[in-house]
This record gives C-alpha cells, sequence and structure tokens, in this order.
C-alpha cells in the first residue's frame, strides 16, 4: 500500500511520541511542585481565566451558545467579550471526568488549571508528528519535547492559566504537519491540502491573531506555484483554499448560527473572515483554470497577473469590510493605549535579559536555519524550512514589540533547536566513546536549549528592586481573602458595585455576587476608562458624579502592586487614588475595617448616600 492511499489523518501513537508527552507533562508537574505560586494558592495567573469560568457557567447556566455577554461587569451595563466557543467546549471536556466526584463548579474550575499544561502536552506530541517527515522521529521528538524550555510557551502553558491560546501551537503544528505531507510526498494525499485548511480555520475561530499564520502559508503556497506553476501547485492551492472556507463557513454558523452569521466583526470570527476565505478559493479556483496558459508566461508576468489579482482581492474587502487591514484593537478608544502600556502581555521587551530569556535561543536557531535552507535548496523540505524561517522572522519581530507574539516565536524555534539538538547529539556520538561523549552531550544540549534562558533569567533577577518584586507579585493583593471578607454579612447582604484595578475585576465577580466597572478587555474600555477617571480626579465633585453614575458603592485600592499602577501613570498628588492612600479622602467616603491580614494591604471605602 503506497503512502498516497494512507489515511491523512492517520498518527501513529508511539513509544517516542509518549515520552515527549510524559517529558512536558514532567517539566509542567515540576513547575506545579516548586515555582507555581498561584495554582497552589487556589488561584489562576490572570483574570481572564476566571472571566473564562463566568462565561462557560453563564452558559451552563442560560444554555444560550450565543450570549457572550458578562452583566457583572462594567457595571450597570454589562459587557461581552470576544471569546469564541471553541475553547469553551475544550474546558468542558477535561471537566467532564472530575464532575462526578467533585460538582461542576469545582471540576470547572480545576479543569482550569490544567488545561494549559494538558494542550502543551497536546501540542508537543502534534509537534512530533508534524516534524516526523521532514528531520526524522527522534528529532521531531527533540523538538516537541524542547517546547518545554521556550520561554514565550511555557508563560502561556503553565498551571493556572485558563487560557485559550493554547490552542494555537495545536493548530499551528496540525496544519503544519499537513502541509509538511503535502510538500515531501510527490503524489500526495488529495485529501492532505484540505486538512491543512481545515485546521487553519479551526485556529481563526479560536482567534482572529492566527490570520497572520494563515497569511504566511498562503502567501508561501503562492510563491511556489508562481516559481513552480504547474497544474499540480494550482490544485493543491485551490484544495487548501477549499479546505480553509469550508471550515469558517462552517465555524461561523456553529459559533453564530444562522441569525448572527452576516454580523461583522473583527476581533471575533464573523462573516468578514468567511468572506476572505471565499474571496481566496475564488482566486485560486480561477488560477486553477488558467494555469496552463500561465505557465507559458515569462515569471515577471505571472508575478505582475498574480499581484493584480491578489489587489482586486484585497479591494473587495476592503471596500465590503473597511477595517479589515487594521488591529481589531484599533476599535477601542484610543485613550485606553496608555493603561494598556502597563499590561504584561502587551509590552515591548526592551532589556537583554528578557531578551535572552525569550530569545536567546534564536542565537543558536538562526544560524542553523540558514544552513537548513542552504542544505535543503534543491530538495522538497526546502520550501518547509523556509515557511519555518518566514514564520520565525516574523514572530521574532512582532514579539520584540509585543510580548504575547513570544508564544509563536518560541513555537518555531523549538522546531529549530530541537533539529540541531538532534544533530549535535549525533555528531557528538561520532566525535567521542563512551562514556566520555555523555557529560559533552549533557552539557552541549543544556548549553543549547537552556543556556541563554537561564542566563537571561539571572539577569532580569539580579536587577529587580524589592518594589519591582512586590509589583510583580500578583499574590500581593490576596483577592481571594478579600472575597471571602466581602462574602460575609453586612457587605454580602447588598447588592455591591466595586471600582477597583482592572486586573481585579474578573476574580472579585467570579468569587462573589457583586458587580464591577473594570475588567481587562477590550470591549470594557468605558469601564476601565471610568475607573481610572474615578481614581485620577482631582475634583471630588467629578468623582462623586461617575461614580453614582456607575451606582459604585465600594472603591477598592492595593497601593504599592502592579496591578493599580495605571491609576498612578501621570497623577497628580490631588487625586482621589493619592487621597484615599492617606486617608484624606471626601467625606462621603467612610474607611470599612479590613481583618488585619487584609488591612497590611488593602484599602477599602464605602459610598455614603450610594443610588
Amino acid at each position: 500500500m503506497t503512502d498516497r492511499h494512507v489515511s491523512p489523518n492517520r498518527v501513529f501513537i508511539s513509544w517516542s511520541t509518549l515520552a515527549v508527552v510524559c517529558f512536558v507533562g514532567l517539566i509542567q508537574a515540576a513547575w506545579w511542585a516548586v515555582g507555581d505560586q498561584y495554582a497552589n494558592n487556589g488561584s489562576f495567573v490572570d483574570g481572564d481565566s476566571y472571566t473564562r469560568l463566568l462565561r462557560i457557567e453563564r452558559l451552563i447556566e442560560t444554555a444560550d451558545w450565543f450570549d457572550t455577554s458578562i452583566p457583572d461587569a462594567n457595571a450597570p451595563y454589562g459587557t461581552t467579550v470576544h471569546w469564541t466557543r471553541l475553547f469553551d467546549v475544550v474546558m468542558l471536556l477535561v471537566s467532564a471526568p472530575l464532575i462526578p466526584f467533585m460538582g461542576f463548579a469545582k471540576a470547572l474550575f480545576w479543569a482550569g488549571i490544567v488545561v494549559s499544561p494538558l494542550l502543551h502536552m497536546l501540542g508537543a506530541a502534534t509537534l512530533a508528528w508534524a516534524l516526523t517527515p521532514l528531520i526524522g522521529r527522534i528529532a521531531a521528538c527533540f523538538a516537541g519535547a524542547l517546547s518545554a524550555a521556550q520561554a514565550g510557551v511555557m508563560v502561556f502553558g503553565i498551571v493556572g492559566r485558563a487560557d485559550h491560546h493554547m490552542l494555537f501551537p495545536v493548530l499551528i503544528a496540525l496544519a503544519f504537519g499537513y502541509l509538511v505531507r503535502v510538500f515531501l510526498n510527490p503524489d500526495p494525499h488529495p485529501q492532505l491540502p484540505i486538512w491543512a485548511g481545515l485546521a487553519l480555520s479551526l485556529g481563526i475561530w479560536v482567534g482572529p491573531e492566527f490570520l497572520l499564520f494563515m497569511a504566511l502559508c498562503m502567501g508561501l503556497l503562492g510563491v511556489v506555484w508562481l516559481l513552480q506553476p504547474s497544474p499540480h501547485h494550482a490544485a493543491l492551492n485551490q484544495r487548501f483554499a477549499y479546505g480553509l472556507a469550508c471550515g469558517l463557513v462552517l465555524a461561523l454558523f456553529i459559533e453564530r448560527g444562522v441569525a448572527g452569521f452576516g454580523t461583522i466583526a473583527y476581533d471575533r470570527i464573523s462573516i468578514v473572515h468567511a468572506t476572505l476565505a471565499a474571496l481566496g478559493l475564488a482566486y485560486w479556483s480561477a488560477v486553477a483554470v488558467l494555469t496552463p496558459g500561465l505557465s507559458r508566461l515569462r515569471l515577471s508576468m505571472r508575478a505582475v497577473l498574480c499581484f493584480g489579482g491578489t489587489m482586486i482581492c484585497a479591494a473587495v474587502m476592503i471596500y465590503l469590510f473597511p477595517k479589515i487591514a487594521g488591529n481589531p484593537l484599533n476599535d477601542a478608544d484610543q485613550a485606553i493605549q496608555p493603561i494598556y502600556a502597563h499590561i504584561a502581555e502587551y509590552k515591548p521587551i526592551r532589556d537583554g535579559g528578557h531578551l535572552l530569556i525569550y530569545y536567546g535561543g534564536a542565537l543558536f536557531a538562526l544560524p542553523w536555519l540558514i544552513w537548513r535552507l542552504k542544505s535543503s535548496f534543491h530538495t522538497p523540505g526546502f520550501w518547509m524550512w523556509a515557511l519555518i524561517g518566514l514564520c520565525l522572522t516574523v514572530y521574532l519581530w512582532l514579539g520584540i514589540n509585543w510580548i504575547r507574539w513570544t508564544l509563536y516565536a518560541g513555537l518555531f524555534l523549538t522546531i529549530l533547536i530541537g533539529d540541531l539538538v538532534f544533530q549535535l547529539d549525533q555528531w557528538i556520538s561520532r566525535k567521542w566513546d563512551f562514556p566520555k561523549r555523555l557529560l559533552i552531550k549533557v552539557v552541549a544540549i543544556l548549553s543549547v536549549a537552556t543556556g541563554p534562558l537561564v542566563i537571561g533569567a539571572l539577569i532580569v533577577n539580579s536587577a529587580k528592586t524589592d518594589p519591582q518584586r512586590l509589583a510583580e507579585n500578583k499574590l500581593a493583593c490576596p483577592i481571594k481573602e478579600l472575597s471571602a471578607f466581602l462574602n460575609q454579612p453586612p457587605l454580602a447582604n447588598l447588592n455591591q458595585t466595586i471600582v477597583a484595578s482592572a486586573n481585579f475585576g474578573p476574580e472579585l465577580m467570579y468569587r462573589t455576587a457583586h458587580k464591577v466597572v473594570a475588567t481587562v478587555h477590550h470591549r470594557n474600555v468605558a469601564g476601565i476608562l471610568d475607573g481610572h477617571k474615578i481614581y485620577q480626579a482631582t475634583d471630588a465633585a467629578v468623582a462623586r458624579a461617575l461614580i453614582d453614575a456607575r451606582r459604585v458603592t465600594l472603591l477598592l485600592l492595593c497601593p504599592g502592586a502592579g496591578s493599580d499602577i495605571y491609576f498612578l501613570t501621570d497623577s497628580p498628588p490631588q487625586a482621589l487614588y493619592h487621597r484615599l492612600v492617606q486617608n484624606r479622602g471626601p467625606d462621603w467616603l467612610t474607611p470599612v475595617a479590613l481583618p488585619s491580614e487584609l488591612a497590611d494591604r488593602f484599602r477599602l471605602f464605602a459610598v455614603q448616600n450610594a443610588p
């Protein structure tokens, strides 16, 4: 039986793949036992995880699949989130085996604690499967395992983070694996490019940032056809576009239903993305028909015609959806940008220590990439190395300017480092005899795989001051313990609305029955800005007007912590925040007595005569 007739989805579960899963699981367990300070405290790493749980609990309560609202945020108006249901389903699947033993709420909580490490293990195994035809089984397993040594991956994959971002490495590896099999097989199964397109559609369903990887894949496929304009390549690209378009249309129906199918949105799967995929399918269908004639033209003429066709598609998209070329966050009030600058995921990497932590592996990976491109230039694998290099270059640049992109850069770094480590291992085996080579291997492999990360961590840690450590310690403001206080009478008996750091909002909603004004979501810009205006106000009457409009009953501060730092940016000494810290607030704000273990960290004020 030839490879062509083997199912394109046949995945061989081998001992080596299980070893990859076990290795990544071991690293995750070690981090949980030694490095974690959140999950072991019964907390999540970030507020998004609490919002995710609230969203799923609301789904179960209302049975309304299409409801994206969070009623207790942006009080008293409520808000929505741009997340999609695919990750919610993953969370429910992970929680299902636990429900008989601990009930739904606790099962969902613990599913949130472990879901990212589980997805990391799945992603590592998928990456090993994807790379096997390109670099061999052992090197591919090295790459999957060494994803646990990439800070960009681990930041999103650690315990205590119920985050949909860890679905992206799984789906990137899945799509990449299908493309590898398309390019390395001279007569690939006709379904392979369709499955690659379907994998990309799942990624776009999870989040719009996956559009960039889709564009890079489509661009590479276009270049391959441009240089080798055969009916074979045109048909492959057409099937790829077909899988993408069909997958997005199906996902759109599932996510939004018939009634919401035509809704325009840029930060969540919508008709915008389905139209883009449909245009791509129309483009490659036309190219497939015209390829016999186009193949006789000079390269320059083909390039002009292809560029013209691409510009026509782009013009149609911009005409129909003018904001398609922009950042989905651009719809947010631009006044929010200075506040977002204090969120870690949105910050650039500017110091050498963090560059080594996230990108130190590039010191080894980039020279190795150049060698791989050169040595594979006349082989089918060249295009896959070109795609790896293209993705790595783009994501490295983006990650330096916006740290959340380090997840993707880390994924492509681990491919190159895993391949390099395997080749290094083979070279050492040929060069030295046992047992001498064992020590050399350990030193060499650890140096390549983790050396820059360790050096960067030492640099960053040695440069930190005590105030910086306090600002970065999220547990310095124990919202879990404060919530227990807020759940006691008399506060628990009242319908409270709280103004606090946007970082605290989701956890307060999750742990109490109270409402909050601010949460860290770009669709709740109004709540973030109003909370900021209240604490920055130098005129008590201005603050009171906003408080009354929002029906606020409690003001919460955690002085000195990083969560509150955006309240202090460019704030004058007369700002309400400073006055409250100094106990010089207006007489209509009454301090609430807190237990001693909370009074050291928090300031809580009740609004007198609140509406």
